[in-house]
C-alpha cells in the first residue's frame, strides 16, 4: 500500500498539463498552459531583478509600488488578517471597455535562508472562498497565482517565477484575447519590476 502514493503521484504527473513557451523578449520568458474545464490558461514568467528578496518582497507589499508594477491594476488593499503570514486583500482590475473585474484573495507567504545570499521568499494566493468584494464592478469567477523570489548573485540579484490565473467572469467569447494579454501582462511585470525594484 505504501507504494501507491507513489504511483499516483507518477500518473497524475504523465497526465498534467504542460507548459507551452509563449515568448521570450529581453531575458524574461513567458509559458502557458491549459487549466481543465477553463476557456482560461494558467500563465507563467521568469526572470532576474537587479536587487534582493527582501527589498523586492517588502516592495510588492506596497500598494503604491505594487500598482506601478502591475499592469491594469486599479486597486489594491490589504483587509485583514487570516492568521501567521496569511491575509485577505482586495484587488481591482481594468483595462477599457471592459468593466471592472475585482476580486478578495487569501495571500500567504513564507521564507527560508540565513542570509540575502541565500534567501528563498515564496508567496501564494488563491480567491476568498467567504469573502465578497465590495463596490462596482464583477467579481472574478477564479484566481489563483504565486510568487518565487530566489536570491543569486550572492544577494545581488533575485530569479523571480511568477504564475497567475484568472477567470475574468463574462468575457468567454474574448477568451483568446483575455490569454493573450495575460502572457503580456506577466512580462510587463517582470519587465518593470526588473526595471523599478532596485530603486525601492
Amino acid at each position: 500500500m505504501a507504494k501507491l502514493p507513489i504511483i499516483l503521484f507518477i500518473f497524475s504527473g504523465l497526465f498534467a498539463q504542460q507548459w507551452e513557451h509563449e515568448l521570450t523578449k529581453g531575458g524574461i520568458k513567458v509559458w502557458s498552459r491549459d487549466v481543465e474545464g477553463s476557456y482560461f490558461k494558467e500563465i507563467k514568467a521568469v526572470g532576474w531583478v537587479p536587487a534582493p528578496p527582501t527589498r523586492i518582497f517588502e516592495g510588492l507589499q506596497e500598494r503604491k509600488k505594487l500598482l506601478k508594477v502591475m499592469k491594469f491594476m486599479t486597486d489594491s488593499k490589504e483587509l485583514g488578517s487570516c492568521g501567521t503570514n496569511c491575509k485577505y486583500v482586495y484587488q481591482a482590475f481594468q483595462k477599457k471597455p471592459i468593466k471592472t473585474r475585482h476580486v478578495v484573495i487569501k495571500v500567504q507567504w513564507e521564507e527560508s535562508g540565513d542570509d540575502e545570499a541565500s534567501k528563498v521568499i515564496k508567496q501564494w494566493w488563491t480567491k476568498a472562498k467567504n469573502k465578497k468584494p465590495e463596490g462596482n464592478g464583477v467579481e472574478m469567477h477564479a484566481a489563483h497565482g504565486s510568487w518565487h523570489l530566489k536570491a543569486s548573485a550572492g544577494g545581488t540579484k533575485t530569479k523571480v517565477t511568477t504564475i497567475s490565473y484568472v477567470d475574468p467572469g463574462h468575457v468567454t467569447p474574448f477568451a483568446y484575447f483575455v490569454n493573450q494579454g495575460g502572457n503580456e501582462i506577466a512580462w510587463d511585470f517582470l519587465d518593470n519590476l526588473r526595471k523599478l525594484a532596485p530603486k525601492w
